[in-house]
């Protein structure tokens, strides 16, 4: 089935799932609170199969953690 799907809609990438949660998974790539981050690398990586993660504070771009549903990021940050 998920083959089919991603035949059908010609992707190149895989689909990305998000998951909310109060805790944080092993992953390959974690954002760093003390660098600037912006969200669609994250998303990037994850379509081409790594695991990524980003918390509230690691997520330092306004638009991304508006998109992220952090709040409002361009009153915040």
């Amino acid at each position: 089935m998920e083959k089919k799907l991603v035949e059908m809609l010609h992707l190149e990438l895989e689909p990305v799932g998000i998951f909310f949660g109060n805790t944080t998974a092993e992953c390959e790539l974690e954002a760093d609170p003390a660098k600037r981050n912006c969200v669609i690398p994250f998303v990037m990586a994850a379509a081409k199969g790594k695991i990524t993660s980003m918390d509230e504070a690691g997520c330092t771009c306004p638009g991304g953690a508006v998109g992220a549903c952090f709040g409002d990021g361009f009153t915040r940050l």
